[in-house]
């Protein structure tokens, strides 16, 4: 997801533009929204003494679609914006407010199982919608796993966790694997650069939720990148999170694939 950090800019999606404000708002509205209509499905992941982070449970539709699932696409509407572009495309809307009035008229429709626009169909989709951004982090944790097996071998046998499962969701958990027989897990995300500059650190930058998740392992990808190593695997250890600023800082000496 892209950063929205300059409130006077403006995005267009078609004939409909909202700015970073507006944005801001929608994910206060969407939150409110998803909570009055499914809070018997609420689920709270926060660690104690963080703010609240609600996600709910999945759908039977959902769970058919990938077994092994256990959360909904709906923890995840408030911040998609490709969910935005296809909602005012299909509805034809031209600005904020009127983004607001249609969601609430069809948000039965829109946000719940048995609804026109949730499930697959001829129209849009919110599932299909949001699933569609959440294969770009499969195809990534794909990489790692590829990167993992060529490291350590096939017997290191990398499990890919399902997504919005209780291993991803909660644990933080995106691969499972073995190094001597011992069982490894690892966090995988998105690699927007690296700062090599540091002295003895690397500074990564990440559009990834910042969480201090306690897997063995970080890797942090970008299968489109044109320089340098498409991923950076790091033992998980002396890690400074800056949420803020969206970048982590790790010892460069724990980089498992470093060059020299």
């Amino acid at each position: 997801m892209e950063k929205f950090s300059d409130l006077k800019r403006e995005f267009i999606t078609e004939t409909f533009s909202y700015t970073d404000s507006d944005f801001y708002n929608y994910i206060v509205f969407i939150d409110e929204l998803m909570y009055q209509m499914h809070s018997e499905r609420a689920v709270n992941l926060a660690q104690p003494g963080e703010k609240d982070v609600i996600v709910y449970k999945a759908f039977d539709y959902e769970k058919n679609k990938m077994p092994g699932r256990e959360y909904s696409v709906l923890g995840k509407v408030n911040t998609n914006k490709k969910l935005i572009s296809r909602i005012a495309s299909h509805f034809e809307i031209k600005d904020y407010s009127d983004l607001k009035n249609c969601i609430n008229e069809f948000k039965e429709s829109l946000f719940t199982e048995d609804g026109e626009f949730f499930k697959s169909g001829p129209t849009f989709s919110v599932w299909d919608t949001i699933r569609s951004t959440e294969e770009i982090g499969e195809k990534n944790e794909e990489y790692v796993s590829n990167f993992i097996s060529g490291r350590w071998g096939p017997e290191s046998n990398p499990v890919r966790e399902v997504t919005s499962s209780y291993k991803d969701m909660i644990l933080g958990i995106d691969i499972t694997f073995n190094i001597d027989g011992v069982e490894k897990t690892c966090q995988v995300k998105p690699l927007k650069d690296a700062n090599f500059k540091e002295r003895g650190v690397v500074v990564i930058i990440t559009s990834g939720v910042m969480k201090d998740y306690k897997t063995d392992f970080l890797a942090f990808v970008n299968i489109y990148r044109t320089y340098g190593d498409k991923c950076l695997f790091f033992k998980n250890q002396g890690v400074i999170y800056d949420k803020k600023a969206k970048t982590i800082t790790i010892p460069y000496q724990n980089l498992v694939n470093k060059k020299y």
